[in-house]
């Protein structure tokens, strides 16, 4: 058995926050909270407004426009005026063109209706039927991750909350329930977005490449080694708000801490930060598919290493308990 993104000798390995990474999209940049507030606001503004998945170069000029009117409605008011018909109000296309260039980097190349009409176009301006009572959404970024060549990876929780909801979008579930416990957000989805970095005139922002919903696997569940005459070591995984936290248990071994889910093509590896091989000091993880998690238990000349001195076995396969 080969697990190929840690165990290939010679591969280029990069070390992220403790954790062993090769493959991976690039070096991952530790967020300080200021800059996370501003990624969650940036991002915001596209799942406020329900952008949906699309690939680089493959959004329509409708979902620009959506964006574009929606998102004015919701941050700038100011540049609606009465359309003369109860419930519509009206922007003009500049100020569209100018808010899709600024998020996306990009040309609307034919104003027109869309949304089934509730956005009507018309001789050079917008018009939009009014709602109320939607309910509020708000993204979090989790990681982000240096491509080179100003682009960058980033990996997003979307939340939904009531319409009524006034809590802080920069706040942890603790902290929601707290505020109220009655309307917790719930998080409803994980986007994937790839971002570039523009200047001009001195000033740097970020626009939206692509934007890809991540189809979430559930991992928490109780592991035990498939053959457990080799050890007694078990894998307990609890899915928390934002993200998983583990406990590994055995005779003489306690340890606990939260997960990294670290993708890789197709391949899923959970690393289990805070736990920390014998050798190289980098955190212990594994390989997940179809309910199993395959840990190689030591490493070779070239990356000498051991996770669990106890179990005298290359590779560990811990199964999840039905």
């Amino acid at each position: 058995m080969i697990l190929k993104r840690t165990f290939i000798p010679l591969m280029i390995l990069f070390y992220v926050t403790g954790v062993c990474l090769a493959g991976t999209p690039g070096k991952e940049i530790k967020l300080t909270l200021a800059e996370k507030k501003q990624f969650n606001t940036f991002f915001s503004n596209f799942s406020e407004v329900f952008v949906e998945s699309f690939e680089k170069d493959k959004i329509t000029d409708k979902e620009l426009i959506s964006f574009g009117v929606l998102h004015n409605y919701r941050n700038n008011d100011k540049r609606f005026a009465e359309a003369g018909n109860d419930y519509q109000v009206k922007i003009k296309t500049s100020y569209i063109d100018e808010s899709v260039i600024k998020y996306f980097g990009r040309k609307i190349t034919k104003h027109q209706s869309v949304e089934e009409g509730r956005i009507e176009y018309r001789e050079g301006w917008y018009y939009l039927t009014e709602a109320t009572g939607e309910e509020s959404v708000f993204s979090q970024i989790t990681s982000l991750h240096d491509n080179g060549n100003n682009i960058y990876t980033a990996i997003v929780n979307i939340y939904s909350a009531s319409s009524g909801w006034t809590g802080n979008i920069h706040g942890n579930e603790q902290e929601w329930k707290k505020e109220s416990p009655d309307d917790v957000p719930e998080k409803i989805s994980v986007m994937k977005a790839a971002i570039s970095k523009v200047t001009e005139k001195g000033k740097s922002r970020y626009i939206l490449i692509d934007y890809i919903k991540m189809e979430e696997t559930d991992f928490s569940g109780i592991y035990k080694l498939s053959d457990g005459r080799v050890c007694d070591i078990v894998i307990t995984v609890k899915k928390e708000n934002s993200g998983y936290s583990y406990e590994i248990s055995g005779t003489g071994m306690q340890s606990t801490g939260l997960i990294s889910v670290v993708k890789d093509g197709e391949d899923s590896y959970l690393a289990f930060n805070g736990t920390h091989r014998g050798g190289d000091n980098a955190a212990i993880e594994g390989l997940y598919s179809e309910g199993k998690i395959t840990v190689q238990n030591y490493g070779n000349s070239l990356n000498q290493y051991v996770c669990f001195k106890k179990c005298d076995r290359k590779f560990l396969v811990f199964v999840k308990e039905e």
